[in-house]
């Protein structure tokens, strides 16, 4: 993973800095995204999680949804040996490893279909969502998560807070990082809501998160889609 350009896959070490340092520090982020839209799936569904990273979202939806399949895929190896790990013993949630620009899946299989900060890391964004769109069954949703390239100092500065730093002073300085180099790869709302109307996404919605530089894009796969 190049940590500046935000390209390319995780690899053990990058893998373990950022499950222990960023993801560990966001479960009220991913609580409250799973509460807000997969607390209560209807049975028999299934959830596609693409670029699970090292599990965390796949992991509470299964626990939360126990009558409903649950696949995390991700292209690293290791967040997929992490993600396994996490998701011993839960009966509804597998992983595997898979890449977004081409994924080895059959047409029409999920209801729902989640990417969550995974877009920046991809090779062509458009792409990554028409294989979403693809793999999702006709009147399922779509739900893309990531982090607002036009957040604010204060907005970033709260979302750093919330990271398992070592020190104080090093806040100021990941701040800036995430600033300069995480948000600025990331999407706009609007930049968000174009990639999702150029596929064919139906009717879709882009909102932001209050407290999060999150924005978020729902929408469904029309019925008559070919």
């Amino acid at each position: 993973m190049n940590l500046f350009k935000m390209k390319g896959h995780w690899g053990n070490l990058t893998a373990t800095i950022y499950d222990i340092v960023v993801a560990e520090g966001l479960s009220d982020l991913y609580d409250l995204i799973i509460q807000t839209f997969f607390k209560e799936l209807p049975g028999g569904s299934s959830v596609l999680d693409l670029g699970c990273g090292s599990g965390q979202i796949a992991n509470k939806i299964a626990r939360l949804n126990p009558g409903i399949e649950v696949l995390g895929m991700d292209l690293s190896e290791s967040q997929i040996l992490r993600a396994k790990k996490r998701g011993n013993g839960i009966s509804n949630l597998r992983f595997c490893t898979g890449d977004a620009m081409k994924l080895d899946l059959n047409d029409s299989v999920f209801n729902s279909v989640i990417s969550c900060a995974s877009i920046k890391h991809w090779p062509n964004p458009k792409r990554g969502i028409e294989e979403m769109l693809r793999v999702c069954r006709p009147g399922g949703t779509i739900y893309i998560f990531e982090v607002d390239k036009e957040a604010d100092w204060n907005s970033a500065k709260g979302f750093v807070s919330r990271w398992n730093l070592l020190v104080p002073w090093e806040r100021p300085l990941i701040t800036l990082y995430f600033k300069l180099f995480v948000s600025a790869q990331r999407l706009t709302d609007t930049g968000l809501l174009s990639l999702m109307k150029d596929v064919g996404i139906e009717n879709p919605n882009v909102q932001r998160i209050v407290e999060h530089p999150v924005v978020i894009g729902i929408g469904k796969k029309p019925k008559s889609y070919k």
